[in-house]
C-alpha cells in the first residue's frame, strides 16, 4: 500500500547545529550549511521509511478498494483522519461524515472503524474507490520524539554528510548498535 505525503513537516526533527557538532564540520566551508540541511532531510526520510512511522507532523494518503471490515492504518502514530473519500456507484467522489467512523487504538495498529449503528456506504466497483488521509506524527517539532529515534537521525544525517559519494576507496561496515538497532524497538507493524 503506497503512501503518497499530501502535505510535508514543516520542520526537521534536528536543528544544523545538532548535526554539525556530531559530524565535527567545518562549517565555514561554502555551501556546507545547505548540504547538512539536505542530509537532515534525507536521514529522517529514511528513518520514517524504515520504522513506517512518520515524525513530525504531516498529512499523508492511501487509496483502498472498497471498504474493509475496518481499516488498519499502514503507518502510525496516527492523530486524526482528515478525511475519508469515495467514488460512489454514479462516479461521483463523496466525503463521508465524520461522526460514521472513529479511530481505535486498542490493539497493535490504529484501526478506523465504524461508529456504532452505522454501515460503510457502497462505492463504485473499481480499483482504488476510496481515500483516506490521515494526519500522522509525534508532534510539530522533534521535542515530541523519543530520544533514540533523534540519534537515529543524527547519526544517519552525519553518515550521509560524510560519505557522500556512491562508492569509496574505504571499506565501510555498518556501526554495531547503528541507527538500525537504535530505530528497532520504533518499527511499526501492521
Amino acid at each position: 500500500m503506497e503512501l503518497i505525503t499530501i502535505s510535508a513537516p514543516d520542520v526537521e526533527p534536528l536543528q544544523q547545529s545538532d548535526v554539525e557538532g556530531h559530524a565535527r564540520t567545518d562549517d565555514s566551508a561554502a555551501g556546507e550549511g545547505a548540504d547538512i540541511a539536505q542530509f537532515i532531510a534525507q536521514a529522517r526520510a529514511w528513518a520514517e521509511a524504515y520504522t513506517r512511522r512518520r515524525f513530525i507532523t504531516q498529512t499523508v494518503r492511501f487509496h483502498l478498494s472498497g471498504f474493509p471490515c475496518e481499516i488498519v492504518c499502514p503507518v502510525a502514530p496516527v492523530q486524526s483522519v482528515s478525511q475519508i473519500t469515495y467514488i460512489d456507484a454514479a462516479g461521483v467522489e463523496k466525503t463521508l461524515s465524520s461522526a460514521s467512523y472513529k479511530i481505535s487504538r486498542s490493539r497493535g495498529a490504529p484501526r478506523i472503524v465504524r461508529s456504532y449503528g452505522m454501515e460503510w456506504p457502497t462505492p463504485r466497483d473499481e480499483l482504488d474507490n476510496v481515500a483516506v488521509d490521515l494526519v500522522v506524527g509525534y508532534g510539530a517539532t522533534g521535542s515530541a520524539l523519543p530520544p533514540d529515534v533523534i540519534g537515529a537521525i543524527r547519526f544517519m544525517a552525519a553518515h550521509f554528510y560524510e560519505n557522500r559519494e556512491a562508492v569509496s576507496e574505504t571499506t565501510l561496515a555498518e556501526v554495531p548498535l547503528g541507527a538500525r538497532d537504535m530505530l528497532a524497538p520504533h518499527r511499526f507493524w501492521f
